[in-house]
């Protein structure tokens, strides 16, 4: 289970996002108490509502489903494991970001 062939290293990349989209959360929640305002125009009128844990959860859960049944086709590996890491980068960004605009406002 924890080899390194890219099945396991798909569902680490997995992992990885599931921590990083719940670090945004809670990034968001602490910058928006704080007095921020919430860039995201679509998820502003509900940033403090349990609407955005809801819509992050089931994202994931449908994103894992996908990853089971595209993980039985060994040649979209590489491109799920690519497009996950793709995903993580951005998470990086937007999380030094939000590290970021915490150390500004504090």
């Amino acid at each position: 289970m924890f080899g390194a062939g890219p099945l396991s290293q798909i569902w680490r990349s997995y992992w990885v996002l599931a921590v990083l989209n719940a670090v945004d959360l809670l990034l968001t929640y602490t910058a928006v108490e704080g007095g921020v305002d919430e860039a995201n125009v679509l998820l502003r009128p509900i940033v403090l509502t349990p609407w955005p844990l809801a819509i992050k959860t089931a994202a994931l859960v449908l994103l894992a489903l996908a990853l089971a049944q595209a993980g039985r086709s060994a040649p979209r590996l590489a491109h799920i494991l690519q497009m996950l890491r793709l995903a993580v980068g951005v998470y990086l960004v937007v999380t030094f970001f939000h590290v970021l605009g915490l150390r500004v406002i504090d």
